[in-house]
């Protein structure tokens, strides 16, 4: 009976890990940013950072102190991307609607407001956490849970995506050493340290803190609905770059500037 019973938590465990193998992810956060693609089109590879971080007469977009170990989670994670996430992310596009996906995107980035209202108020952007707050509202009533962004379409009220790595970057504090997580994907010192303060803020965790096997699943189905979407940024990427590694790292540098500095805000 206990291997039984074994058996859904060990299916659950893998689906969250095939699932956060999203080597695209670009917009790393705790509040449910990524899924809304990117254009490679728009990526300077010879983009430079000020960053206080950086070695002493280096850039950040060489800030990279870590590579050889880096570039083995990188081989890691595309391993995992074809062999597991990919099979996985096509047969839950072929299943489910692209209406339904969109809800259920939609209703996961509601639910981490909570982080997004926080670091607009960390930034002193008032008018921003008062967006914030609106969207909830409307879209947690009128929108059925978040499933329509009634807010969005019909009252032009677009998000506000913030989380604590921006606040900190908003701050003066550099990304710091490039780093790549397994599982995780790409991130940095500063972009790490904001992702586990960005944790406490995500109610998503509060229900695995409660009910881990909930929690796990729920988190897995936050991820592996925008798989396919983050996925074919990633291999377009890849077939466009003679070192993906060095494209991944650099273009993940310069997106979190611009989201830093508000050159991208929704």
């Amino acid at each position: 009976m206990e291997r039984h019973r074994m058996r859904p938590l060990a299916v659950a465990v893998l689906l969250a890990a095939a699932a956060l193998v999203l080597p695209a992810g670009f917009c790393l956060a705790a509040d449910g940013d990524a899924g809304n693609g990117m254009d490679m089109s728009g990526i300077d590879m010879d983009y430079v950072e000020d960053d206080p971080f950086a070695p002493e007469g280096g850039a950040a977009a060489v800030n990279d102190p870590l590579e050889p170990l880096n570039r083995i989670f990188f081989a890691f994670n595309d391993r995992l991307y074809f062999w597991v996430v990919r099979p996985v992310s096509r047969g839950y596009d072929f299943v489910v609607p692209d209406t339904v996906r969109k809800g259920i995107r939609n209703i996961f980035f509601n639910i981490g407001a909570p982080v997004r209202l926080v670091n607009n108020l960390l930034q002193g952007e008032v008018k921003g956490a008062g967006v914030v707050f609106g969207r909830f509202l409307i879209n947690s009533t009128v929108g059925l849970a978040g499933f329509f962004d009634v807010a969005g379409s019909s009252l032009g009220l677009k998000p506000r995506r913030e989380d604590l790595g921006q606040t900190l970057g908003r701050y003066g504090i550099g990304g710091g050493p490039y780093i790549c997580w397994p599982i995780l994907g790409p991130s940095s010192l500063r972009d790490s340290i904001g992702l586990a303060g960005d944790y406490f803020l995500d109610p998503i965790s509060y229900l695995g803190r409660e009910d881990f096997l909930a929690g796990v699943s729920a988190y897995s189905l936050k991820k592996i609905n925008v798989a396919g979407e983050e996925g074919r940024v990633y291999e377009d990427m890849k077939r466009s770059s003679l070192d993906p590694y060095v494209a991944m790292r650099d273009a993940y540098r310069q997106f979190r500037e611009s989201r830093i500095k508000n050159e991208i805000r929704h």
